[in-house]
């Protein structure tokens, strides 16, 4: 199972729960109903979601680096964003998602 597929099943089994519409699911994203649509009928489509989406969904998850990186620069990394209010962090996320995304 990829992140994606990881993504999609989380999404679906954490809104399924709550028995929450499209609509609202949208709100708290602050996306359009029709993209809530796209991510909860198919995987492939989470491929596309912004981090700012994700981390509006997800407000309880954690950043956690899947790739070789120096350990010391993790930690720092984590604890500038530690750091940051809510607005700031999500706008660092929005920061990384641009300049990650171009690779």
């Amino acid at each position: 199972m990829n992140i994606y597929e990881k993504i999609y099943n989380e999404l679906r089994a954490e809104y399924s729960e709550r028995g929450m519409t499209q609509q609202e699911i949208a709100r708290i994203a602050g996306v359009h109903q029709v993209s809530v649509g796209r991510y909860l009928n198919n995987a492939d489509n989470i491929k596309s979601m912004r981090l700012e989406t994700l981390f509006s969904l997800f407000p309880d998850a954690d950043i956690v680096f899947s790739h070789p990186m120096n350990e010391d620069l993790k930690a720092r990394l984590h604890q500038i964003i530690d750091s940051l209010d809510d607005d700031e962090a999500r706008k660092t996320m929005i920061f990384f998602d641009k300049i990650l995304g171009k690779h």
